[in-house]
């Protein structure tokens, strides 16, 4: 038996929300990288991965995960989504970021 995520309720209109974020997020990354500060690009990307991940989840399941464990959106993101091909690419993608 799997275990599932914690996952918290939330309205699917807030997805649009937690994607401008994302994208706010990787544009501060963009400008980090053109001043060639690496580790603030870093962990801009990753939360952008994270907020993308949450937009995903909510526009698709009316819900994001609740853990401290930034992993644990996979996990909610696997639920969700199908297991095609791609998404499964796209999973061990994210497991790297």
């Amino acid at each position: 038996m799997t275990r599932q995520t914690i996952r918290k309720s939330v309205d699917k209109v807030k997805a649009g929300d937690y994607k401008k974020v994302a994208e706010n997020f990787y544009g501060g990354a963009v400008i980090a990288k053109d001043f060639e500060y690496w580790n603030a690009a870093g962990v801009l990307i990753v939360h952008s991965v994270i907020a993308f991940a949450d937009a995903i989840c909510i526009k698709i399941g009316g819900v994001k995960c609740q853990w401290e464990d930034h992993l644990q959106v996979i996990k909610l993101l696997r639920e969700i989504l199908s297991a095609s091909s791609e998404n499964k690419k796209a999973f061990v993608h994210l497991e790297k970021i």
